[in-house]
């Protein structure tokens, strides 16, 4: 969690103490989707920190 915070998080969560980083990002309603040969996480879009959560994610370099 903690690498997770210093690399990938920016905003709120990157700031977060450890006990709200966990409620929001590890008790996130979620579905795993498997379809074309991948694997897809669906986050819902109306989910309040949905776009703090996929933020790393869409990044094309951490660096």
């Amino acid at each position: 969690m903690a690498w997770l915070q210093l690399i990938g998080l920016d905003g709120d969560l990157a700031k977060a103490e450890p006990k709200r980083l966990r409620y929001r990002i590890l008790h996130t309603t979620a579905r795993l989707v498997r379809g074309q040969r991948r694997r897809w996480l669906r986050i819902p879009a109306t989910w309040t920190w949905a776009e703090q959560i996929t933020a790393p994610f869409n990044r094309k370099s951490l660096f």
